[in-house]
């Protein structure tokens, strides 16, 4: 714990005692962002309003996870925190509905936080700042919402990801402040008042095989066609899965060792599986006909 970086977590069951613990271990320091990561155990809305009503003019935000990092390593079912003090600063609104946003207002989302830390858009400036999102992560809008934000500032980095629930996959949740709800979205300007660098990294190397999308319904990230095979049985080729074992087990294909992406240069963009439908693949982000893509071998994350 330092007066500018705070992190703590909690496995208390009760969520009230769980979140007056973490704003405890918080307390030496003075933050003014603090990051919230809980499992789908502890209630979003009683969460988001226990640590807005016990850190008043702090900005806060947070989600729901499928597992929590912890100062210790991997946890479940916990409530995490990670803060930051000053001379950082940050502002933050919720997209209530993710599903009706459209492109065009990712640049008043943006010119309304720039407004709140006394800037204008064209003011904010990557060697200060950073754009960060917490989307709902069964949503078939993050594309739209990611897209926007970079047309509206395309030299700002960007980082973030997509709430979990416990692989429960029925509804996930996000606030700030005490705005909670689910199907919504965090948009976060994150004016960190020391040097940063945003990175982004997976466990995932190439596998060596090209496979062509022949069938695809982006809108909904259904993946219905490879090689001009239905999706399943080419995937359960590539994986050395049997097809039945993913039909019978939904969840089977989003824990192979197995995942497919996509590559620009020499960076690999995961589109993960999710789960096995009738149809085809659901995946956690979409793609579109005609796109190439790459088998993805997991490796050592630790290494």
């Amino acid at each position: 714990m330092s007066e500018y970086i705070g992190v703590a977590v909690s496995t208390l069951p009760d969520t009230a005692e769980a979140a007056r613990e973490v704003i405890d271990t918080l307390s030496p320091m003075s933050p003014a962002v603090v990051f919230i990561f809980h499992g789908t155990a502890h209630s979003g809305g009683l969460v988001a309003e226990t640590f807005s009503t016990e850190l008043p003019g702090v900005v806060v935000v947070g989600c729901t996870t499928m597992g929590e990092i912890a100062p210790h390593g991997f946890v479940e079912s916990s409530i995490t925190a990670f803060a930051m003090g000053q001379p950082c600063r940050a502002a933050a609104e919720r997209i209530p509905d993710l599903e009706s946003f459209r492109f065009a207002e990712g640049g008043e989302v943006l010119s309304r936080l720039a407004g709140t830390l006394g800037l204008e858009l064209d003011q904010l400036d990557p060697d200060r700042h950073v754009v960060v999102t917490l989307t709902d992560g069964l949503s078939s809008n993050e594309e739209q919402l990611l897209g926007s934000l970079g047309d509206a500032v395309p030299d700002l980095p960007l980082v973030g990801g997509s709430a979990g629930d416990d692989f429960e996959m029925t509804a996930t949740h996000c606030f700030v402040g005490e705005n909670a709800g689910s199907g919504g979205a965090v948009v976060l300007i994150l004016e960190p008042g020391v040097a940063f660098q945003p990175f982004a990294i997976h466990q995932y190397e190439p596998g060596g095989e090209d496979l062509v999308v022949t069938g695809a319904d982006p809108e909904h990230r259904m993946l219905t066609e490879l090689n001009g095979w239905p999706a399943v049985k080419e995937f359960s080729r590539i994986s050395g899965f049997p097809e039945e074992d993913f039909r019978s087990d939904p969840n089977l294909a989003a824990a192979v060792p197995t995942q497919l992406g996509f590559r620009i240069g020499d960076v690999m963009f995961i589109r993960g599986i999710m789960a096995v439908k009738p149809e085809g693949l659901v995946l956690a982000a979409a793609v579109e006909e005609g796109m190439v893509l790459h088998t993805a071998k997991s490796s050592d994350i630790v290494e």
